[in-house]
């Protein structure tokens, strides 16, 4: 007896590629190595470091992310897991389907999205750390950019998504997510962003080529 016939639809797909427009300053914070070690000795039994000086230059630079060509970025895993919870304000469409429909990269393909702007300023800002009652207040040195935007490449299903519904997810998650610390998601204003205009993205591609190259000086750092 034949088998049943099993249809398997052909997978189709469609890139977009978008200017995102920061709507307001982008802090980015890398879990450096340093931290990384840091914690694994805590955790290992008898393992115990002398405490550190800081060293708030060095804070500051191991907050970036930087790309192979020395330029700054950001995850693009960000920005899909953004539209992925901005699923949370749509109506009609599961969080499991967007998942599974919508991916980003930077548009030469690569993980850290190329943060276009000036120089990032190092700012100093105080956090509390621990858990419940035992919070205690630390300081964090951590880059800050200003007027920035991001050229991205999004790779999407057209079966499951349309054109105007990826550019209004991630609309979506520019006001209700954001990237990076202190986003809207976790209670704060920065991080925010849109989608650029017609008329925004021929203004951006002409200010992406004076800030194409990358830049060597030292980071300046804010009082």
């Amino acid at each position: 007896m034949a088998g049943k016939k099993i249809d398997i639809p052909k997978v189709e797909r469609e890139i977009l590629e978008l200017f995102l427009v920061g709507d307001s300053d982008l802090i980015v914070h890398r879990f450096a190595e340093k931290q990384k070690k840091q914690i694994a000795d805590k955790q290992q039994k008898g393992v115990k470091g002398r405490k550190e000086d800081r060293d708030p230059e060095a804070e500051f630079q191991a907050a970036r992310h930087l790309r192979p060509d020395g330029t700054d970025g950001f995850p693009a895993s960000g920005l899909r897991l953004g539209a992925v919870e901005a699923v949370t304000w749509c109506s009609g469409i599961t969080k499991k389907l967007v998942n599974g429909s919508l991916f980003v990269t930077d548009v030469d393909g690569g993980n850290l999205m190329r943060i276009y702007s000036e120089e990032p300023v190092c700012v100093t800002d105080t956090v509390r750390i621990g858990s419940f009652s035992n919070k205690v207040a630390d300081l964090r040195y951590r880059p800050y950019y200003k007027d920035w935007f991001m050229k991205v490449r999004v790779m999407f299903d057209p079966s499951a998504l349309s054109k105007e519904q990826v550019v209004n997810l991630i609309n979506r998650a520019g006001m209700s997510i954001g990237l990076g610390d202190w986003r809207p998601q976790k209670g704060g204003v920065n991080g925010m962003f849109h989608v650029a205009s017609a008329a925004e993205a021929r203004k951006l591609e002409t200010r992406m080529k004076k800030l194409a190259a990358p830049k060597r000086g030292r980071k300046k750092r804010a009082a």
